[in-house]
């Protein structure tokens, strides 16, 4: 019976030390294949938790920017909203951030002006003082 114990206990040990970080209680690779997926609500949870790891993510960055050019607008602005939270990390999205400031949907078009704020402040003051230019 005592070596039972010990037994589980290392197991419970061993199997709580990952380092990979968590959200909701599923690590880091679950939502990553998430964003994969054929459900746009999976793939908008999935950019939420990636919004939740931060830097931590940014091995995701590549998978997140293919969400920007989602079908769904949830999934665009809620990929906007987890690369503004990787900040510098995320600054291969750019190109891709600039051209959803001409997204149909305005909480798309806000949710990349902010991520483009955060990740490459310069670039985002160019490109809205571009579109307030267009506006005049």
């Amino acid at each position: 019976m005592k070596k039972l114990l010990i037994i589980i206990i290392g197991l419970v040990l061993v199997g709580g030390c990952s380092s990979e970080p968590m959200y909701e209680g599923y690590p880091l690779h679950h939502w990553r294949e998430q964003l994969k997926k054929n459900d746009y609500m999976a793939r908008w949870r999935a950019c939420g938790a990636f919004g939740r790891f931060g830097p931590q993510g940014k091995d995701a960055i590549p998978d997140i920017i293919a969400c920007l050019h989602d079908e769904h607008h949830l999934v665009r602005q809620e990929a906007s909203n987890a690369l503004a939270r990787m900040g510098p990390d995320a600054k291969p999205a750019v190109p891709d951030l600039v051209a959803l400031l001409k997204d149909p949907i305005t909480q798309v078009r806000q949710a990349a002006s902010a991520a483009l704020e955060h990740i490459d402040y310069p670039t985002w003051y160019e490109a809205t003082r571009a579109h307030r230019a267009e506006d005049e």
